[in-house]
């Protein structure tokens, strides 16, 4: 199971979301995460706009972390304490794996070069 939605605010349209993933225990280790997550990455693809997919994952699903980097995610931020099971806590690892190249962070909407007389 995988769910992915794509942002709903104009200014964050350019995002999707994966969320929810999960295979059975009696499934696992036969590529059936990686086949749900390919077909999730390029189904995002085929949406016009789309820059890039975001997911979260648990500090303690190390198989399912290490899985997103194989696909390409990167870890871009760590929320603390973000999950309690009972008494544990467990951070989360904010993940993005990007379609094209960063945009200029100024909102000039110009793609940045080399510095003038470099």
């Amino acid at each position: 199971m995988l769910g992915l939605y794509r942002a709903s605010h104009v200014k964050s349209a350019h995002k999707a979301f994966l969320w929810g993933m999960f295979v059975l225990p009696a499934s696992r280790r036969r590529g059936l995460g990686r086949a749900l997550l390919d077909a999730a990455i390029a189904h995002a693809r085929t949406r016009t706009g789309i820059a890039a997919v975001h997911l979260s994952v648990s500090s303690g699903a190390t198989a399912a972390r290490r899985l997103y980097e194989q696909a390409g995610f990167r870890v871009w931020g760590t929320e603390r304490d973000a999950i309690r099971v009972g008494r544990r806590s467990f951070d989360e690892y904010h993940m993005v794996k990007r379609f094209a190249p960063d945009w200029p962070r100024d909102g000039s909407g110009i793609p940045a070069g080399p510095a003038a007389g470099s």
